[in-house]
């Protein structure tokens, strides 16, 4: 049988021929695996992770941050902590985990390590105790961005716009409105008009009931950039890392709404679907959202979603995978 060290010494070696967007497919197509209590070694994700979270570190030093590459980074991340308990069943139980944990020595942003904290925190008080460790990993990747970027001290206004943000998604995930606000009003003093900050203002005042306010900052937003199909896609992304599906789904049908040929609406109302347990709406959008992106050009997206679809349909009940005659008209 191959020892621990040898098996990790090759799970690296193969992990090094891959290109980035490979590594992503690869990891998703894991978590589909777990999600199917398809048998594998889940060793390969923490792997995986971290060999992403490095080269997207990388290209952020050279100013090429990858955004789709970004987004899908993103997702990987909400699928597995939907699926932690069983990640740590996949990998052996939390002794194994642990012990591996402790021959890798992680950084504490690589929060995919720290797992059996976060179920354990989850199980007893929320996520809130855990927040910084094992934060959404996108905006802690923006974080490093700002902290790396050509290699120059960073301003410290922009590393405090970058950790309010972090903060309050965080606390928005975990319900906690009000120390969102602060977060965001604190960043708003830097950037007032910039409208990633505006949207999550609106967001989170629409949580805490003051929808007059909400409207008017996302209103706000929406004429800052100029551009109502990338408005409602970035409401819906924020939707999905905070977990409220059905706002979610509303606004990527709102963006095709708009732009019927939106391959990326298609792409966020299929993630909603999926996460919402409707496969078969799930599989509709994605095809949609790949035949799109396959004539946009968007090669690297239509990959995405080709290989999710095929991760999906093993799991979906054998009526739902026939979908071709299904697949909505753009």
């Amino acid at each position: 049988m191959m020892s621990n060290h040898q098996q990790i010494t090759d799970l690296q070696a193969t992990i090094q021929t891959k290109s980035l967007n490979g590594l992503l497919d690869w990891v998703e197509a894991d978590i589909g695996k777990l999600e199917a209590e398809i048998n594998f070694d889940a060793l390969e994700i923490l792997y995986l992770l971290d060999e992403i979270l490095s080269r997207l570190e990388t290209a952020s030093l050279r100013s090429n941050s990858p955004r789709s590459e970004i987004t899908q980074y993103d997702y990987v991340g909400l699928r597995l902590k939907k699926n932690a308990s069983r990640f740590l069943r996949a990998i052996g139980g939390a002794k194994r985990y642990q012990a591996l944990r402790l021959q890798r020595l992680p950084p504490a942003n690589a929060w995919w390590w720290f797992l059996d904290e976060w179920v354990q925190s989850r199980n007893k008080t929320g996520l809130l105790k855990w927040g910084v460790k094992v934060g959404v990993g996108l905006l802690i990747l923006l974080v490093a961005i700002v902290l790396y970027k050509q290699f120059l001290a960073p301003d410290p206004a922009t590393i405090a716009v970058y950790n309010a943000q972090l903060n309050a998604t965080q606390y928005l995930a975990t319900g906690n409105i009000d120390a969102a606000k602060k977060e965001i009003q604190s960043a708003l003093v830097y950037e007032p008009d910039n409208p990633e900050i505006l949207i999550l203002e609106g967001v989170a005042l629409q949580k805490s009931g003051d929808l007059i306010t909400a409207n008017r900052s996302l209103d706000h937003a929406r004429d800052l950039l100029q551009n109502d199909e990338v408005f409602h896609l970035s409401l819906a992304q924020v939707y999905l890392q905070i977990s409220d599906l059905p706002l979610a789904l509303s606004e990527a049908q709102s963006a095709i709404q708009g732009n019927p040929e939106s391959a990326e609406g298609y792409y966020f109302m299929g993630k909603a679907f999926e996460l919402m347990g409707n496969t078969s709406q799930a599989i509709q959008s994605y095809n949609t959202a790949a035949n799109l992106a396959e004539i946009q050009g968007k090669t690297e997206l239509v990959a995405t979603i080709r290989l999710g679809l095929g991760v999906l349909m093993q799991s979906a009940p054998p009526d739902a995978s026939l979908s071709p005659s299904l697949e909505p008209t753009p």
